[in-house]
């Protein structure tokens, strides 16, 4: 459980304290995307090898997706009857660029985690 947290709290996977972005507020004016290069608390590079977030953009749309689905069905629930489909359409486009810097946050933060291998000590 606590991976899950530390996932979505944007923690660094080795020591589970330090923040990968600089700022932990997503909506920080030019701070959205800024990432620590190496982890305040124990020093993790987090970034590996150039371009290692490449990867995370595929996650970030399949999170994008499954927040399509949830809202789709979401508006056949309570709003089939009630509501155009161009005004879910709108509403749907509007959560999404509200949504936009933490599914950024989100997807990387899952790529790093999922990535990431435990460093073990070698027992002589």
């Amino acid at each position: 459980m606590s991976k899950i947290i530390n996932v979505l709290a944007n923690r660094c996977p080795q020591c589970e304290e330090g923040n990968m972005f600089v700022s932990t507020n997503p909506y920080k004016k030019g701070e959205m995307t800024t990432m620590n290069k190496y982890c305040p608390k124990c020093n993790f590079n987090f970034e590996p090898e150039v371009g290692y977030y490449y990867g995370a953009m595929f996650v970030s749309y399949v999170l994008n997706v499954a927040l399509f689905v949830i809202a789709t069905v979401a508006f056949y629930v309570f709003f089939e009857d009630k509501v155009n489909s161009l005004w879910y359409m709108v509403g749907y486009v509007f959560l999404t660029f509200l949504l936009i810097p933490v599914l950024f946050r989100l997807s990387r933060s899952m790529w790093l985690h999922v990535f990431y291998k435990e460093k073990r000590e070698v027992k002589a």
